[in-house]
């Protein structure tokens, strides 16, 4: 018996080091947290305490306040309705271009049947845009004020002299033609941000 229990004990703090371990090697990037939080998926992000698994009663709510406290900083409707169409900072304006599509390809994956976005920021001063200046979230807006969705961007920037491309994808399966506003939430390197948005912009259809 003795015995069992020395086992016992020299075991419990490796499994506890083995567990930490894991758990760090499988933490999720802040985009992945982001986009979980924003598109309501924390089912599928690691649990972030041993002890509260993802068959635990309780999983979802702890998940949901560990992981996306601060992701709801959430902007109000009248907030996305009045947002500008041009931003200043640090002394340069900023402007966003969008497209909007569905694609109604025969073999379209599951990510692709709905709403898809393309967002150029750029500066209309012509120059590029600032380094630190990054876009974290989108909201499609209709014209009575409701949110058709809220998203983070799916794919890294692609970045250039005449600005800074970014996509999301799967979106809702809004028909195409229909007309809603783009906004999107910008933040600096100060952690400072700003909404801006860009009005009337149609769902086109692709083939």
């Amino acid at each position: 018996m003795k015995q069992l229990l020395v086992i016992t004990a020299l075991i419990s703090p490796l499994c506890l080091i083995v567990s930490t371990q894991v758990l760090a090697q499988t933490q999720p990037t802040e985009a992945e947290i982001q986009q979980a939080c924003a598109n309501r998926q924390i089912d599928k992000l690691p649990a972030p305490f041993s002890d509260v698994p993802s068959y635990h009663w309780a999983s979802e709510a702890v998940a949901n306040l560990y992981y996306c406290k601060s992701a709801r900083q959430n902007a109000s409707t009248s907030e996305l309705k009045t947002a500008p169409d041009k931003v200043t900072i640090n002394g340069r304006s900023y402007i966003i271009d969008t497209y909007l599509w569905r694609n109604f390809m025969p073999s379209t994956t599951a990510n692709t049947k709905g709403i898809m976005a393309s967002v150029r920021l750029k500066a209309q001063d012509g120059k590029p845009v600032l380094s630190t200046l990054t876009a974290e979230k989108l909201w499609l807006i209709k014209s009575n004020g409701e949110t058709v969705w809220e998203t983070t961007f799916s794919e890294q920037p692609r970045i250039s002299n005449s600005g800074v491309e970014m996509v999301a994808r799967g979106g809702p399966n809004l028909e195409a033609g229909s007309v809603v506003d783009v906004v999107v939430r910008l933040r600096n390197g100060k952690n400072n941000t700003y909404l801006v948005r860009s009005p009337s912009q149609k769902i086109q259809r692709t083939y």
